[in-house]
C-alpha cells in the first residue's frame, strides 16, 4: 500500500545572507482559485512537483508561496514573489511560464489553466531588496503594488530606497523588495514579517500587517501613485534554489505545524 509521507526539510538552508540581496529582477503572480473548498493541503502538495520544475529556471533565486482564503466567497489566494539573478532571467521566466511549460498531456500552459480564475503577473526591475533577518525568520508576506502617471521616475526610487528600507526595519519587516515596473508604469513592494507572538491568531496578525504602512506617504512625494493591490498572506512555502544548489534544503513551512508539512507519494 502506497502512503503518503510527510516532508519537512531535514537539511539547513544555505546560500542567503542577511544584507542587501544581489538581484536584479523579479517576478510577482497574482492567483485566485476559480473553485472554493480548496485545503491548504491541496495547495501545497498540488504545488510541489511544479515548484521543484520552475527552480531549475535560469537565474532564480527565492521564490515566495503567498496564501490565504477570500473572506467572502472563500476562494484560495496565492500567487508568488520571486527573486532573479537579472532582470532579462524574470521576462524570460514570464515568457516560459506564459508560452512553453505545459501542465498536463493535453499541452495546457501554466496560466491557461481552468482552476485558475484571471490571474495577474509581472516581471520586475528590483531598485533594492534587503534581508533584516535569515531566511528561516520570513513567515508572513505583504506584496502592495501601485500605478503611477509620472514619468522617469527610477532615479527617485533609487533615491527614496533607503527611506524605504528604513521603513520597513521600523514596522519589523523581516525583509524589503522595492520593485519597478516600467512599461506598465507601477512600482510594488514585497515584505516579509516573522510569524506572530504566541496567542496571536493568524488572522489578526495579518490584519496588523496590512495596516503597517508609511510607503504611501514616500512613494506619493514626487508621484500620483494609486494602489492596484494590497494583500498580506501566510508563506504557504519558500523555495530556496540557492540553498538546493549548496546541497541544502529546497525549501521551507515557515508556518508548520498550523500549516501542513508537503506530503510526497511514499512514505
Amino acid at each position: 500500500m502506497t502512503m503518503a509521507a510527510s516532508q519537512i526539510p531535514s537539511k539547513a538552508v544555505t546560500g542567503y545572507n542577511v544584507g542587501e540581496i544581489k538581484a536584479k529582477g523579479a517576478f510577482s503572480s497574482e492567483i485566485t482559485f476559480a473553485k472554493a473548498g480548496l485545503s491548504l493541503s491541496d495547495i501545497i502538495n498540488s504545488q510541489y512537483p511544479q515548484s521543484l520544475e520552475m527552480m531549475e529556471r535560469p537565474g532564480m533565486q527565492l521564490k515566495y508561496l503567498p496564501t490565504r482564503f477570500d473572506e467572502v466567497t472563500g476562494k484560495l489566494l496565492t500567487g508568488g514573489a520571486y527573486l532573479f539573478d537579472k532582470w532579462e532571467e524574470a521576462v524570460d521566466y514570464s515568457h516560459w511560464t506564459t508560452n512553453e511549460y505545459t501542465i498536463d498531456e493535453e499541452g495546457t500552459k501554466f496560466w491557461s489553466q481552468s482552476a485558475f480564475d484571471s490571474p495577474v503577473r509581472f516581471a520586475w526591475k528590483v531598485i533594492g531588496a534587503y534581508n533584516f533577518a535569515p531566511i528561516e525568520h520570513h513567515a508572513i508576506g505583504h506584496f502592495k503594488r501601485w500605478s503611477y502617471t509620472s514619468n522617469n521616475i527610477e532615479a527617485y526610487l533609487h533615491e527614496v530606497y533607503p527611506q524605504i528600507k528604513s521603513i520597513a526595519e521600523a514596522q519589523g519587516a523581516v525583509a524589503v523588495w522595492l520593485l519597478h515596473q516600467p512599461e506598465d508604469k507601477m512600482i510594488a513592494v514585497q515584505l516579509a514579517y516573522r510569524k506572530p507572538a504566541e496567542g496571536v491568531s493568524l488572522n489578526d496578525y495579518l490584519v496588523q500587517v496590512k495596516q503597517k504602512s508609511g510607503f504611501d506617504r514616500v512613494l506619493a512625494t514626487r508621484l500620483t501613485a494609486l494602489v492596484e493591490f494590497d494583500r498580506a498572506s501566510i508563506l504557504l512555502t519558500i523555495w530556496l534554489p540557492l540553498s538546493l544548489a549548496k546541497g541544502g534544503a529546497d525549501h521551507t513551512v515557515p508556518n508548520y505545524p498550523v500549516v501542513p508539512a508537503i506530503q510526497t507519494g511514499t512514505a
